[in-house]
């Protein structure tokens, strides 16, 4: 492996996932189980990663300059697979990716970014949000910050996944 760019423990495991460039434009992943010394994945990936975060127990997710990519360990051999492509104010690249979180039924992505840009003559910070809905393979883009998802359960005894963010406007001050 290259010289390692990135290191992520797992949030409740012995995990540990480690990522390099191998200076041909390519990103390599490797996790390992620090408790069993256990290779638990190992990849190439033919993109950039700017951001990197654990989804869950067993999915990483990736952001490259265009798309988001789902990497699960629990299978050694699959690959990454591409869940959405970056739209909006999210595709430009002078962004800086802050946060990607999923709903516990990874049917929802959110993935957010902010950029400053020039609003009468001063400069000012603009939030990103993508909201994607797998099942829809839809977008919507929302200008705000901080998004969160969380399952709640209802009166009726179901759950049900909340998304929340901070809104706020070019426009407002």
């Amino acid at each position: 492996m290259a010289k390692a760019d990135g290191v992520m423990m797992h949030p409740t495991q012995n995990i540990m996932s480690v990522r390099a460039n191998n200076g041909q434009n390519n990103v390599i992943v490797q996790v390992f189980n620090l408790d069993t010394r256990a290779k638990l994945k190992d990849i190439v990936l033919n993109h950039d990663v700017t951001y990197w975060t654990w989804l869950n127990d067993r999915t990483i997710g990736l952001v490259s300059s265009t798309s988001v990519f789902l990497l699960d360990i629990s299978d050694i051999n699959s690959p990454a697979k591409k869940c959405f492509d970056r739209q909006g104010g999210l595709a430009q690249n002078n962004v800086f990716v802050l946060k990607l979180t999923c709903d516990s039924h990874m049917s929802w992505f959110a993935l957010s970014a902010i950029s400053s840009v020039n609003v009468g003559g001063s400069p000012q910070v603009i939030g990103y949000v993508q909201l994607f809905n797998v099942q829809q393979n839809a977008s919507q883009n929302i200008e705000g910050f901080a998004p969160a998802m969380k399952d709640v359960k209802c009166i009726d005894d179901n759950d049900s996944s909340i998304f929340c963010f901070i809104d706020k406007k070019t426009e407002q001050s």
